[in-house]
């Protein structure tokens, strides 16, 4: 079970929740006088919240149930939950030993009192009665609790997943409109031998391994394979957001060009097919030294001599202003370090001073230890205190 899953990686033993006094079981329904049906028609069965208490959930949120044999889970609005629970065959229920992840959740407002109030409810049930697209929870005097539509199945052959490519043409984080993705960033994901996967998240590459059963799916690992992020911070914050809704992700659906991945929390991942001759990762950013700051003094660069940098597999390239150059470079966690960079040898009058700037950078470079990037600026520093300062070359990402 997908939500079960997610759930048992991270948990905290459920003491006492207090029900919020806007939940108030004044004036609520009776439930329906209809059988219940067996324990095993539950086994599998996957539900979503439609109504707490009589009040519809808070908009953008999502919150499910799903049933497997003496065991119940899903997602709580903020965290994965899962306990037992036992059903008689006259629809008497008992839920017992909830535990839950033990996230914090500020948005949208009301989350957690909301999650706190299902829990409080699933406790408070004493019975249910559920048809094959409702589920209804009630009390001990037959007062409904809550109520729950049947979610869609689409189960899928793991064996369709295994070979194919694909790239993300926009994601959610919760139950709200897709948004697009940056400017000029390319995410993408290929599932290789059943229960492998690789991808590039717009900054780094990644790896990982998962689980697929039916449409549930259940990512089991995640590794960046790189260390350092050489674009603008938007970018990296863009990749927790695809890695983080690439973890929670519980459900697939796959279509003929199009792969939608869906989160515990109803957020979306839409994926169209890679094209073979494509490249899973992107183009390497280019930035553009601003300033070089030596000996205290900060000098902008010449107008119409452009000096850019990009980053891609220990490797720098770009154009010193005259000439073209590449230079490895190693990171081993704590600093840099750079090799003297191999140009060409082209000779530039033009505009006066460019050859000297030139020389100045090729020569500050293999100098630098320290990399830093905050908001849309690169910061390339030696030991000596000189810096390049880079702002992005062709994309606007502030």
């Amino acid at each position: 079970m997908a939500g079960q899953k997610h759930f048992f990686r991270t948990l905290l033993i459920l003491t006492a929740l207090i029900l919020p006094a806007a939940c108030s079981r004044a004036d609520l329904p009776a439930a329906p006088s209809q059988p219940s049906t067996s324990d095993e028609a539950l086994t599998g069965s996957e539900w979503e919240l439609t109504g707490l208490y009589g009040r519809l959930p808070l908009p953008g949120t999502r919150i499910t149930l799903e049933f497997e044999p003496g065991e119940l889970g899903g997602f709580a609005g903020c965290n994965y939950y899962g306990g037992a629970f036992s059903l008689s065959p006259v629809g008497s229920l008992a839920v017992e030993d909830v535990a839950f992840s033990a996230q914090a959740c500020d948005a949208p407002q009301g989350v957690m009192e909301q999650e706190a109030a299902f829990i409080q409810a699933l406790y408070a049930a004493q019975g249910l009665t559920f048809t094959p697209d409702e589920l209804v929870l009630h009390d001990s005097s037959g007062q409904i609790l809550m109520r729950f539509r049947r979610m869609q199945t689409f189960a899928i052959d793991p064996s369709r997943l295994a070979g194919t490519r694909w790239r993300l043409t926009a994601m959610s984080r919760s139950a709200t409109l897709p948004k697009a993705l940056l400017e000029g960033s390319t995410i993408s994901l290929a599932f290789e031998d059943p229960g492998q996967l690789q991808g590039y998240s717009g900054c780094r590459r990644f790896r990982g391994t998962y689980q697929v059963d039916g449409d549930d799916f259940s990512l089991t690992g995640l590794e960046m394979l790189d260390t350092f992020c050489f674009h603008p911070e938007a970018f990296l914050q863009q990749e927790g957001e695809f890695t983080t809704a690439l973890s929670e992700t519980t459900g697939l659906r796959l279509e003929e060009g199009r792969l939608e991945m869906l989160t515990a929390g109803g957020g979306l991942l839409v994926f169209d097919a890679l094209p073979e001759d494509r490249q899973l990762a992107g183009e390497p950013f280019i930035w553009e030294l601003e300033a070089v700051l030596e000996d205290g003094e900060r000098s902008p660069v010449l107008q119409g001599a452009a000096v850019t940098i990009s980053f891609n597999n220990e490797r720098v390239s770009g154009s010193a202003g005259c000439n073209r150059y590449q230079a490895s470079f190693s990171f081993d966690g704590s600093s840099f370090s750079f090799s003297p960079a191999v140009s060409t040898r082209k000779a530039c009058p033009q505009p006066e001073g460019l050859m000297e700037q030139e020389y100045r950078f090729l020569n500050i470079l293999p100098e630098v230890t320290r990399v830093t990037i905050r908001g849309d600026e690169l910061r390339l520093e030696s030991e000596a205190g000189a810096a390049l300062i880079f702002r992005p070359a062709d994309l606007d990402v502030r």
